[in-house]
């Protein structure tokens, strides 16, 4: 890395470092100020402007200019028939909110392709992100570690309560937004920062524990998931020394699993399990006794019939309800109303989407929910063209990746991790959303997928040395 270049990158870590503190400079002013602009929004915008100024003006790829020209080309467009679709029903206040929200769900795709040229160009390799991801984890564990010792530690839940145990987010606002962020820094300071040194195993086991008291199952299935990964793949590495490291932080896991925070949301999942359980009982024995009459009486009507199967499929498709919401914490139901709403909108709103604010039109205040599902957020929301834009980049990503990946005809442990972990995300968004919708973790996404390419570019290069020498022969 040359002086410049070094430069360029500490503009970058200072950016990921200044984004969590500005976060709760947000939550203080979300709580306590009537102001509805957010800082954090503000200031990674500030950041892009900075991103396109760089790779319009310094970097020297001329490809990834052009697809990215085209890519914004496309994007605008499509935003220009978002806001037509709804612009005579929408006041200045309501476009400037559909706007935002369309900026939080379209900074992935474009953070992650200015990111690329911003690393590439600046010669930033591994280790410089590993450094990254090492700061990050060290904030977020003083700024979730520090509030809980302290007694100012805000509620998962609560607005404003420290005295509700329904799980504790430092002096962070959302714990949903929270939780796949403190996976991804456990996952990536394992990956990189473990030397077994005592400080290490102290650090983990400490943040470990921030993350479990978030109460989130997120957060509860995320550790698990990390853990268990690097245990299995120490296991068949045959690293003893890591094994007992990773044994000693799982047991740990699981005693700091019995805490006030995560026995209470478990006895309250098992409780509604069980009430599920007793409820789809009770209406297959009522299903039975009807069965067992209808046979000991004479033959009814076929009419009489149709309604009695028309109402056991009704009864099938309300324990099916009950049962896909006690799994997705309800958002089932918040699909339901967006699905609704999205099927009478009229053909433009399918194809650029219903967006965010009730209108004259839709007149229905649940579109303002989101189902927090990201892929159906994006779809219902930016409709059918939108959905297609957002995926665009990241089936040419997946495309490139493959393709390298035949040509080298290797992989190793890195490209495996930043996959599993990406993957999890992606299955976290599915299941519980905040995370590609949301630019504080997919920002963090956003490195991984870079880390992939980071670790590629170094097997080719590894593989190009090794056919020079073999030519040379």
């Amino acid at each position: 890395m040359t002086k410049q270049n070094k430069i360029y990158y500490y503009i970058l870590l200072v950016y990921m470092l200044l984004c969590p503190i500005l976060d709760v400079a947000n939550s203080f002013v979300r709580r306590y100020l009537t102001i509805s602009v957010s800082i954090g929004v503000i200031f990674k915008g500030l950041f892009l402007i900075y991103f396109f100024w760089f790779f319009f003006f310094k970097a020297k790829n001329t490809k990834l200019k052009k697809i990215l020209i085209v890519y914004l080309v496309i994007l605008f467009l499509w935003v220009g028939l978002f806001i037509l679709n709804r612009y005579s029903m929408l006041s200045l206040g309501s476009i400037i909110s559909e706007l935002i929200k369309v900026f939080k769900i379209f900074y992935f795709p474009i953070f992650t392709i200015l990111l690329y040229a911003y690393i590439f160009e600046n010669n930033i390799g591994l280790k410089e992100v590993e450094k990254i991801f090492s700061w990050l984890f060290i904030e977020y564990l003083i700024l979730l570690f520090v509030p809980f010792i302290t007694d100012t530690a805000y509620s998962s839940y609560f607005f404003n309560q420290r005295d509700q145990h329904d799980g504790f987010i430092g002096w962070f606002y959302a714990a949903n937004e929270l939780s796949p962020v403190t996976i991804i820094l456990l996952f990536e300071f394992l990956n990189t920062a473990v030397d077994h040194k005592l400080k290490n195993l102290w650090l983990v086991l400490l943040f470990v524990f921030s993350t479990l008291l978030i109460g989130t199952k997120v957060a509860f299935l995320g550790v698990f998931a990390v853990l268990i990964y690097y245990l299995v793949r120490w296991l068949i590495g045959r690293n003893w020394k890591n094994v007992l490291f990773m044994v000693t932080i799982i047991c740990f896991a699981v005693l700091a699993t019995y805490n006030g925070v995560m026995m209470g949301k478990i006895d309250k999942m098992v409780t509604k399990g069980k009430n599920l359980i007793v409820d789809v009982e009770k209406e297959n024995n009522k299903e039975t006794d009807k069965e067992a009459d209808k046979d000991s009486k004479p033959n009814v009507s076929t009419e009489q019939d149709k309604n009695k199967d028309d109402k056991k499929e009704t009864n099938e498709n309300i324990k099916q309800k009950k049962i896909l919401n006690l799994i997705l914490s309800g958002r089932y139901n918040f699909y339901l109303r967006t699905k609704e709403i999205y099927d009478v909108s009229r053909l433009s709103s399918k194809l650029v989407g219903i967006g965010f604010t009730s209108t004259s039109e839709v007149n229905n205040p649940n579109i303002e929910r989101t189902i927090e599902i990201d892929i159906l957020d994006i779809f219902f929301h930016c409709g059918i063209l939108g959905f297609v834009i957002y995926l665009l980049p990241y089936i040419l990503v997946f495309i490139n990746i493959i393709k390298r990946l035949i040509k080298i005809k290797k992989i190793n442990w890195n490209i495996v991790s930043c996959a599993y972990i990406f993957a999890l995300l992606l299955g976290i968004s599915l299941m519980a959303g905040h995370v590609l919708t949301a630019p504080s973790v997919s920002m963090l996404l956003s490195f991984i997928v870079l880390l992939i390419f980071i670790n590629l570019a170094k097997m080719e290069d590894i593989a190009n040395k090794k056919l020079k020498l073999k030519n040379r022969k």
